[in-house]
């Protein structure tokens, strides 16, 4: 987000796992192509979506949430409908319909003092079942939710046609750690103005050898591996790159590393 200044909205989904006690550990985030300004955002088509697919599983990597980053708002200006929408739509997905679900959303922002905010939350299953039965929809007032006219919903046992969004959200803690697994040095893919290309990738592999840089330990990196997939094969090359990130016991091949060098234009 620091990108783009926090001038509009951008969004990405969270890779990780899922800790026994059900809390997420996320290890990778991907930026999909989209559409955004300082209030709406949208999907767009992705023609890396099959690789990513098969990337992150071959790094047992699931989807455990999403992040969005915003402007800054006014005060109790939290979420707008449509992010409370998409959440709930999220939540569905991942549980299977309106059941429990882990899978979290994050909120990056500024504050008035300049400073970054994180702050984790999901929806509520109430929020999640008025969602899947289309009970509740956007709203030109962007802090509420507008009630579908063939609905009726009470809050305080008294009929509403909207409801304050912050009804909806159930806050939720982070903690930060550092990954034993992945680093996050190469250029993330689908930013504006920014192509991935054999200079970043002859960037990060010039720090083999230098302040305990090694090789195995730059190829970690989930957009790296991305880039790489549009010249090795996602279904046999990039299964052996990927058993080296995840076992350091595994070198990475000789081969690979003069084919690595070869196009980052360093043989």
């Amino acid at each position: 987000m620091l990108h783009y200044d926090y001038r509009k909205i951008r969004f990405g989904f969270l890779y990780g796992s899922i800790n026994n006690d059900n809390s997420v550990k996320i290890e990778v985030i991907y930026e999909p192509p989209q559409d955004t300004n300082d209030v709406t955002f949208t999907l767009l088509d992705d023609p890396n979506a099959n690789n990513v697919e098969i990337l992150t599983g071959l790094l047992n990597l699931k989807k455990v949430g999403w992040i969005i980053a915003h402007p800054t708002r006014e005060k109790g200006f939290n979420f707008s409908n449509a992010e409370i929408l998409a959440t709930a739509e999220h939540q569905l997905e991942a549980a299977g319909g309106v059941n429990d679900t882990t899978f979290v959303t994050v909120k990056v922002t500024m504050n008035d003092q300049g400073e970054m905010i994180s702050e984790a939350y999901q929806v509520s299953k109430q929020c999640m079942e008025m969602v899947a039965e289309g009970a509740i929809q956007t709203s030109p007032n962007l802090g509420m939710c507008s009630v579908n006219p063939t609905f009726t919903a009470l809050v305080e046992g008294k009929p509403t046609t909207e409801i304050d969004n912050d009804f909806f959200l159930v806050p939720l803690p982070i903690t930060t750690f550092e990954s034993e697994v992945f680093v996050s040095l190469f250029p993330k893919t689908n930013r504006d103005n920014i192509i991935p290309s054999s200079k970043d990738l002859q960037k990060q592999l010039s720090k083999v050898g230098k302040e305990g840089w090694n090789l195995q330990a730059l190829i970690s990196d989930f957009h790296l591996l991305l880039y790489l997939s549009n010249f090795f094969s996602i279904s046999e090359d990039i299964p052996i790159l990927c058993q080296s990130v995840l076992d350091k016991s595994i070198p990475i091949n000789e081969g690979y590393s003069l084919i690595l060098n070869s196009l980052a234009g360093m043989d």
